[in-house]
């Protein structure tokens, strides 16, 4: 599994609150590495690969900024992968990022791939 999101400097609630979101999104069927696979998808699916390409955008956590696994959380309550406590200890990180003078910075992921029909 890769990590989809990172944040320097690091907090280990939210690489946990990261992990938990890969474990519910696999428990759920769902490929959690799909970014990686977009060129190998086109190919299978007949397609001529033009482009496959991954970049990162790079910038500061915003106050009050809230990652997709965060949205997440109560259903990943539902689903037993996570606890109430575990949400806790993720609110207190976010509280922490937001009250610190110097802003995070995030890496988030993107992949693109571009492919088209063969002659």
């Amino acid at each position: 599994w890769s990590m989809p999101m990172r944040t320097v400097p690091e907090d280990v609630d939210l690489e946990h609150l990261q992990q938990r979101h890969l474990t519910f999104h696999a428990a759920q069927g769902n490929d959690v590495r799909a970014g990686l696979r977009l060129g190998e998808r086109l190919v299978r699916a007949g397609l001529e690969l033009v482009e496959f390409r991954g970049t990162y955008l790079m910038g500061p956590v915003q106050v009050g900024m809230r990652s997709p696994p965060w949205a997440a959380r109560e259903a990943m309550v539902a689903a037993g992968v996570a606890t109430e406590g575990d949400v806790a200890r993720w609110a207190g990180a976010f509280a922490r990022f937001d009250a610190a003078t110097t802003r995070a910075t995030q890496f988030v992921p993107m992949f693109t791939a571009v492919g088209r029909r063969r002659a």
